[in-house]
């Protein structure tokens, strides 16, 4: 088992909307299972629900820190929002109980929809 911190840092950008923390699936089969669109400008925005999104990860709320236990099996995380926008996928395997937390923020905005970035 390993521990890892996450601090979501607190941004007005996507204030209300809750993000998971996706670990028990790789970004390629979250989007192998869920359909996904494109916005006007390219954003690619995938079909979730909170109930899918709570089977697969924890939920973290802006400005706040939580603490994951991963099994050996799980290599990487990435972040969903309630709203569909995906983060990168981040290897998890240089991280140990010792390093500080992963933070992750907000990008995004006013023409585009905010979305979650590792930091």
């Amino acid at each position: 088992m390993k521990r890892i911190l996450i601090k979501r840092e607190w941004k007005f950008a996507c204030s209300m909307v809750p993000y998971w923390i996706i670990t028990k699936v790789s970004k390629a089969e979250f989007a192998q299972s869920n359909g996904y669109y494109k916005t006007w400008n390219g954003q690619q925005v995938f079909h979730v629900n909170a109930w899918g999104l709570n089977q697969l990860g924890k939920k973290i709320k802006n400005g706040k820190t939580i603490e994951l236990l991963l099994d050996d099996t799980q290599k990487s995380i990435f972040v969903c929002t309630g709203s569909g926008m995906v983060s990168e996928e981040l290897p998890i395997e240089e991280h140990n109980d010792d390093s500080a937390p992963i933070v992750i923020t907000t990008k995004g905005g006013f023409f585009l929809r905010p979305y979650p970035v590792f930091k």
